[in-house]
């Protein structure tokens, strides 16, 4: 499924979102303008919006799917494989803008895109995804309670609705998805790292102090304590430690050999008997011989 990816949500599901801020995306299988008047990462509803109306004006989809997700933070998006797909999704030619988190978004701005879509479009309100013509189909999704496991739950088995919606789609039907959300109550903040802390936990306190801070080195000068104490060893001294290893061994061994073998060579040499008139010049008749 190649989506034109025109996202006005985040991206990173464990960046520090801002709080009371919410997730809004939009995708579509159809091209939409490009702003010109490119989101940050936060934004007021009113502007995503406003923006959102100038997206869909050309009407260039046949079915526009407006999902409502009330309690619903930037960090859940974690906890749904198939939104977190489209959202990251960056195929060949999808471009878009990005805005990762909004902020005032109340719930009301659903039936307000319906009315939008309704009167500019000419989309007829549906049940159902599968049908012909320019239709707008509203899915309201209860809201995300509770913390850990039973959130991670509820995300999943939405995210799962929500496929599912949309493997209904009519084959070579053009949709646009527009996904609302509202923030979390500030009574049960959700947090990145784990579900079941409190806020509290979560503040930095940082503590300075006027005077500098010294850090010396401090040794213990003090012999250890030999045999003394309940965990001491008390065993013999050729017990605690190993005076022969094998290493050693064998440096002995080959050591004893390379001295037998020294030990044969010298006496070999000095075994040598040669006399020294071996080394004279012969002056007799014998040598005037040779010489001829």
């Amino acid at each position: 499924m190649k989506a034109t990816l025109l996202a006005l949500a985040a991206l990173a599901a464990t960046a520090q979102a801002f709080k009371d801020t919410s997730p809004f995306l939009i995708v579509s299988s159809s091209p939409l303008p490009k702003l010109e008047s490119s989101t940050g990462g936060l934004g007021l509803s009113a502007e995503i919006l406003s923006s959102t109306k100038s997206l869909l004006q050309p009407c260039t989809s046949d079915l526009y799917l407006i999902v409502s997700q009330p309690s619903m933070s930037i960090h859940d998006i974690a906890g749904s494989p198939f939104l977190k797909s489209m959202v990251t999704a960056r195929q060949a030619g999808n471009s878009g803008v990005v805005m990762r988190e909004a902020l005032g978004f109340n719930g009301a701005e659903s039936m307000d895109l319906v009315r939008f879509l309704g009167s500019k479009c000419g989309a007829r309100f549906a049940q159902t995804v599968e049908g012909s013509g320019k239709r707008v189909v509203l899915r309201e999704f209860a809201a995300l309670e509770g913390r850990g496991e039973v959130r991670e739950g509820l995300v999943g088995d939405h995210d799962a609705a929500l496929q599912k919606e949309l493997s209904q789609i009519p084959q070579g039907t053009s949709y646009t998805l527009i996904y609302l959300t509202t923030a979390p109550p500030s009574s049960h903040p959700v947090s990145p790292s784990t579900s079941t802390s409190t806020p509290e936990e979560n503040i930095y306190q940082p503590s300075f102090e006027n005077d500098a801070v010294h850090m010396d080195l401090k040794r213990n000068l003090a012999p250890p304590a030999r045999g003394k104490g309940p965990f001491s060893d008390q065993r013999p001294l050729f017990e605690q430690y190993q005076f022969l290893s094998p290493g050693l061994f064998m440096g002995l061994l080959v050591g004893l050999i390379l001295f037998a073998i020294l030990s044969v060579g010298i006496s070999a040499i000095s075994g040598l008997k040669v006399s020294y008139a071996a080394f004279e010049k012969e002056m007799g008749p014998a040598a005037q011989k040779k010489v001829q």
